[in-house]
């Protein structure tokens, strides 16, 4: 026996033998008989295995070692009885007795106390366990390779909703709205590590939607087979709300936004009406959305609908003008409304309403709805209120029943707001048409071109700046004058300049299509153009579109021509075709200046744009 390797084997107090390549034994420790099962047969020159039958089974183990196929082996836990229990440790021995080789060692060693103590804290482990698990501030969920739960915690029932025989052997995916981690995750862990944490939507028992970060566990009975999944959650829903609630805000007020810009900029009422209907019913992601306005009777009808696929249409089929005078209808409905409040119905087979209404909303195969007013400003009318019922925007679902937010309500009630001030507006366009139609046809409408007058001109823009003044919204003027008219007349006459001004007004009034908008003669060969809420680009914008109309009119004005007319004027200052100079002014209308302002800001901005050459366009201020 190698000297030290005897001493570090007396230091732990292991007990040895020693075999040859035959299972003789060699060589023995003075105590090695206590964990034989036969000690008489314990005898040098003895087979082992007669005393040793645990052994017995290895002879290849050995037969490997001796012939160096294997280093060594070990045997953990054998238990002769159940007061002792032991390893084995077989090694080739370097030396071998008398330096003689191939004899292997067999290693004993009594492992009864660590046995002993780890039972006992198996039992403390097992005992407090529950205890320790419960204590967890997160949800924790054991489950096998297939998703059956085996265990959960308290917090699992408390976030969940479920007791625990609820969910016990039923799969994890029940817990899930959007399913379970994906398996190839899962099985390119190694064991016990963590997978990255992981965010999912959950249900509640009741339904209710609960936003968890769940990490996953992988416990492995070894490198190949899966035993144990441990789930590890936190509840991550106040947090996650905040987030939705933030992107959703954003979304509301890019849809928001996006809809006063086409009020702004169209400031057409049908087209305004049929882009919100579009648009809501495409946000909110329901069957069908419609606005229909309201006589004095309480009879409505219908003016504007967007639906989705496979949804009746109400417009096409009159629907609504057939049933729209149902008693509840009138006596509750109406009345809410003119309070300025909502209808919300989120589904029509739970919530009380009216048997008579029920009846209509079976008709028009709604199951959920939510009705706003669309009020506008009727300061005339003697009433308690300054609003006015105009008519209803109502949003409904036909297929499903939903649980109306109050998100979506706040946004459509920013919708409805918005519509009613364009249908305001709508309205005084019209009186003021009325009172125009009531004018001089000739002090509003130029004879030469049909455009507007310069008094025409002068009213609407003081109208305009007043009305921007309270909507804090931009006003534009472009003023235009053809280049060298005077040397145009005297070359081709007065009855040729009148023609080239009503080719010009044509041009003008076919680029300005807004109804907001006006086009006006403002002197023999000046041209005036409003754009209200239009910025300084917009108006350059539009200014581009006349340049380009004018110069594919192709006018003639011949330098030829014009050197042998003998005017004070060289040709090179002249273009083969007639031109506009362009000036561009826009200003956000306040108390501070009045709308002489603007109007000498263009002209100061025509004025450079003819000194400096012909066909141009100038802004003012100058950048």
């Amino acid at each position: 026996m190698n000297i030290i390797l005897e001493k570090l084997l007396k230091s732990r107090h292991l007990e040895y033998l020693v075999i040859d390549e035959n299972f003789l034994i060699i060589e023995t420790s003075l105590n090695v008989h206590q964990f034989a099962n036969n000690p008489q047969e314990i005898q040098l020159k003895h087979d082992v295995r007669l005393s040793f039958s645990v052994l017995n089974g290895l002879e290849n183990i050995i037969t490997d070692i001796f012939s160096g196929n294997q280093t060594n082996f070990v045997l953990q836990n054998i238990s002769a009885d159940s007061s002792l229990y032991f390893d084995i440790y077989l090694i080739l021995d370097p030396e071998g007795i008398n330096n003689e080789p191939k004899h292997l060692i067999v290693i004993f060693e009594n492992v009864t106390k660590q046995r002993i103590l780890t039972q006992k804290f198996s039992q403390l482990a097992a005992d407090y366990l529950p205890e320790i698990i419960g204590s967890l501030e997160e949800a924790l969920l054991i489950t096998n390779p297939q998703g059956e739960i085996k265990a959960i915690n308290k917090k699992v029932i408390d976030l969940f909703g479920y007791q625990e025989e609820e969910l016990l052997n039923k799969k994890i995916s029940l817990l899930f709205a959007t399913g379970e981690f994906a398996r190839e995750e899962i099985d390119l862990l190694p064991p016990g590590i963590g997978s990255k944490e992981v965010e999912l939507v959950c249900k509640k028992k009741t339904g209710e939607t609960l936003y968890m970060a769940f990490s996953c566990l992988v416990i492995r009975a070894d490198q190949k087979n899966l035993w144990d999944l441990v789930y590890i959650g936190k509840n991550i829903t106040k947090s996650k709300q905040i987030e939705l609630d933030l992107s959703r805000e954003k979304e509301c007020y890019q849809l928001l936004r996006m809809i006063t810009w086409q009020i702004l900029q169209e400031l057409d009422l049908e087209e305004i009406i049929n882009t919100i209907v579009s648009e809501v019913q495409g946000y909110f992601q329901c069957d069908r959305v419609i606005i229909y306005s309201l006589d004095l009777h309480g009879n409505g009808k219908i003016i504007a609908e967007a639906i989705a696929d496979n949804s009746l249409s109400l417009l096409e089929n009159n629907y609504l003008e057939k049933t729209i005078d149902q008693s509840y209808w009138q006596k509750n409905l109406i009345d809410l409304y003119q309070k300025d409040r909502e209808f919300k119905l989120d589904n029509i087979t739970t919530q009380k309403i009216d048997s008579s209404y029920i009846s209509l909303l079976n008709q028009l195969e709604i199951c959920s709805e939510l009705v706003l007013p669309i009020s506008i400003n009727s300061p005339e009318l003697e009433s308690p209120t300054p609003h006015k019922l105009w008519g209803l925007l109502s949003v409904q679902n036909c297929q499903i029943p939903r649980q109306w937010q109050q998100w979506e309500i706040d946004l459509l009630k920013q919708l409805t707001k918005e519509l009613g001030i364009a249908i305001q507006y709508d309205l005084i366009k019209q009186k003021l048409q009325k009172a125009y139609q009531k004018l001089d046809k000739f002090e509003i409408i130029d004879k030469l071109t049909n455009l507007a007058t310069s008094k025409a001109f002068d009213d609407c823009l003081d109208f305009e700046w007043k009305r921007l003044t309270r909507e804090n919204q931009s006003l534009s003027l472009i003023v235009s004058k053809v280049d060298n008219f005077q040397v145009y007349q005297e070359i081709y006459g007065i009855e040729k300049g009148n023609f080239c001004l009503q080719q010009i007004a044509n041009v003008l009034s076919k680029i300005i299509q807004r109804s907001s908008d006006l086009v006006a003669r403002h002197g023999e060969e000046e041209f005036a153009i409003i754009l209200p809420n239009t910025d300084s680009q917009g108006a350059f914008c539009v200014a581009k579109k006349i340049e380009i109309g004018i110069s594919e009119l192709k006018i003639p004005f011949s330098q030829s021509e014009i050197f042998q007319s003998q005017t004070q004027f060289s040709p090179s200052q002249f273009d083969d075709f007639i031109t506009l100079s362009i000036g561009i002014a826009s200003m956000i209308p306040s108390t501070d200046y009045t709308h002489q302002n603007l109007f000498d800001a263009a002209i100061n901005a025509l004025t450079n744009a003819q000194t400096k050459k012909v066909d141009r366009i100038e802004i003012y201020p100058q950048s």
